[in-house]
């Protein structure tokens, strides 16, 4: 065959060919030469269109596989990423581009429509008190120093707060230089976290600060109101975790109730609950104070039980106190509390500058108090007990002061209800107790009483609620080799009936050891001696109260005169406490009264002085005797 008749063979084939440009190759090439060399070109580029054809199909059947696992597994992610609740994030370094997932970014703080913005603009939807702390972890992760970026930041929301958003990523780094090219991560919201209380599922006390903070900085009226739960230790040690969980829930329902417009309640601890109203009217308060209380004038349906919780209320006016910050606020409504705590007889109290004062001294009072269990300031003074038949002194009262080497004496008026509100009491009790059994031994009194004498040492309402007591107390005296019934047990009526079952045990255990028991302040108004027949009491002592001014006062002749006959047919013995002057003491003597105690005969004295109060006491009973 000539070589022109070759070439166009093998020209038409190449036209065939030119359909494979534009990758099609379903086709086959067509030779109508008899050429043996042209038909094998033909065949062998079929041969070849068929492998290119099948290489495609198989090339687009993997590409399509690909595409619906990336699909599937993009699903996945999407699912995976809002059933975290968690948002996407990137971030273009070099074109300053960031984007955001729109739906998370909508759902947090209400942007529709902007999710593509840049670094600045994302700052500034932050609170500005997060954006250094921002700015400094992004700058440790680009330098290289961390090796993951995360960081903490609030953004203002919708609604008028504020959300704690947790921002976390890494950067993909250019391998040549090391500058990150590329950022992404998650945007999580940790509000929940930060400000959810787990326990009650109110606010907590960090989400109070703010946004007591932020109504201050903008120059907003508001009102600050504590409520503490009085009872809540008992509650706690009575019910099963279950229960207590559902008094709680009850609880929040109950006060969310009633709250008012942009009103915010927060569980602060420890069974205290804070307020924050958008008000600064002090009748309005009181108003508010009155509704509080009358939450719990009903009890609580928990399962079986019906539960009355009893509660105390402080509060501070923001704008009064010219608070500067939430820690003003929440430092003053404390105050207030606190004075409801200390004083019977009142459930709500508003903030006074005095309570400041007050508090300042209450602190110094506790570190002289605590410095004088430390350094051995704590010393006991003996006020004599006077027997009204003969003049003698058959016994003393053990009192406590604080000799302060630069403050000098103390009184224990200052000191003992520090010392029972910080729980000192206990150590200082036995210091007293301690001191007094040394006294019990004392050669100066034992020259002074031959046949013997007994001591009285004052008992607080802390120790009546310790079931160790009547066995401490008991080794003590084993320990110093004093007989129990040397030592009279003083307990202050208010501590007696404040809780009388609760300390009932205690006081039956001290006389089974052979305690004397007095009971002492009697008058002060809790008590009634038909009561008093049910504790096992030696001794009554009467209050300065029914004392003072006796001569000038028929009434209170009578209720005295009727105490001592009721003591006296009860087999109580009656000491008359606080005997300041001769008409007093005549008084007394008058109604029967044959012990006594007060400034009249003998200030408290050190054991020292009682050579000389022995003789003071001696001297005026002769003269008594002379003008009678």
């Amino acid at each position: 065959m000539s070589d022109n008749t070759i070439r166009k063979g093998v020209n038409a084939i190449a036209d065939q060919l030119c359909r494979a440009v534009d990758n099609d190759f379903s086709f086959r090439v067509q030779t109508g030469s008899s050429d043996v060399d042209l038909q094998k070109l033909a065949i062998l580029t079929n041969f070849l269109l068929e492998s290119m054809e099948q290489n495609l199909q198989s090339l687009e059947d993997n590409r399509q596989e690909l595409e619906q696992r990336v699909l599937e597994r993009t699903k996945r992610l999407d699912l995976i990423v809002k059933g975290a609740g968690v948002g996407i994030w990137e971030w273009d370094p070099d074109n300053d581009l960031v984007r955001v997932s729109t739906q998370w970014l909508g759902s947090l703080v209400g942007a529709k429509n902007e999710s593509c913005f840049s670094l600045d603009y994302w700052l500034k939807l932050m609170h500005p008190a997060d954006v250094g702390a921002f700015k400094k972890a992004l700058h440790l992760h680009l330098c290289g120093v961390a090796a993951r970026f995360e960081a903490e930041y609030r953004m203002a929301d919708n609604a008028g707060g504020y959300r704690w958003v947790l921002c976390r990523g890494v950067g993909d780094r250019d391998p040549a230089t090391g500058q990150v090219t590329w950022m992404s991560g998650t945007l999580s919201d940790v509000t929940q976290m930060r400000f959810r209380d787990s326990e009650t599922g109110l606010a907590n006390g960090d989400y109070f600060e703010l946004i007591a903070n932020e109504r201050l900085a903008k120059g907003e009226p508001a009102s600050m109101v504590m409520l503490s739960i009085a009872n809540r230790s008992l509650l706690a040690e009575s019910l099963s975790r279950r229960d207590t969980q559902q008094l709680t829930e009850a609880l929040s329902a109950r006060l969310l109730g009633l709250l008012g417009p942009h009103a915010l309640l927060a569980y602060l601890s420890g069974g205290l609950y804070g307020f924050l109203l958008p008000q600064a009217d002090d009748t309005l308060l009181h108003a508010f104070a009155q509704d509080l209380l009358s939450l719990f004038e009903e009890p609580f349906e928990i399962g079986e039980q019906r539960l009355w919780l009893s509660c105390h209320i402080g509060a501070c006016n923001l704008v009064q106190i010219r608070a500067q910050s939430a820690e003003d606020g929440i430092q003053a409504a404390q105050l207030a509390l606190r004075e409801v705590r200390n004083r019977h007889g009142s459930d709500f109290r508003l903030f006074e500058d005095a309570m400041r004062t007050s508090s300042l001294e209450r602190l110094e009072t506790e570190q002289i108090l605590r410095n004088a269990l430390r350094y051995d300031w704590v010393a006991v003074k003996l006020q004599p007990i006077i027997d009204f038949d003969n003049g003698n002194i058959n016994g003393y009262e053990v009192l406590a002061r604080i000799e302060h080497p630069n403050k000098g004496t103390i009184s224990p008026a200052r000191f003992i209800p520090v010392a029972e509100e910080t729980g000192l009491i206990r150590q200082l009790s036995d210091v007293v107790m301690r001191q007094a059994l040394q006294l019990a031994k004392h050669p100066l009194l034992q020259a002074l009483h031959p046949k013997g004498f007994n001591l009285g040492v004052n008992l607080s309402a802390v120790q009546l609620h310790d079931s160790n007591l009547p066995e401490r107390l008991h080794g003590l005296l084993q320990a110093h080799g004093v007989a129990p019934e040397r030592i009279k047990l003083e307990l202050t009526e208010s501590a007696v009936m404040a809780d009388p079952e609760g300390v009932k045990d205690v006081i039956r255990r001290l006389r089974e050891l052979g305690f004397k028991l007095a009971l002492d302040d009697f008058g002060t108004g809790y008590s009634s001696l038909g009561y008093l027949r049910q504790l096992p009491l030696d001794i009554l002592k009467v209050d300065r109260s029914l004392v003072s001014g006796l001569h000038r006062n028929p009434d209170q002749y009578a209720i005295l005169e009727m105490v001592m006959g009721l003591s006296a047919k009860l087999g109580l013995r009656v000491v008359v406490e606080g005997i300041e002057t001769e008409d007093e003491f005549l008084q007394v003597l008058a109604l029967g009264g044959r012990f006594g105690q007060g400034f009249l005969f003998s200030r408290p004295v050190a054991v020292e002085e009682l050579p000389q109060a022995h003789e003071k006491v001696r001297v005026l009973f002769r003269l008594m005797q002379q003008a009678q």
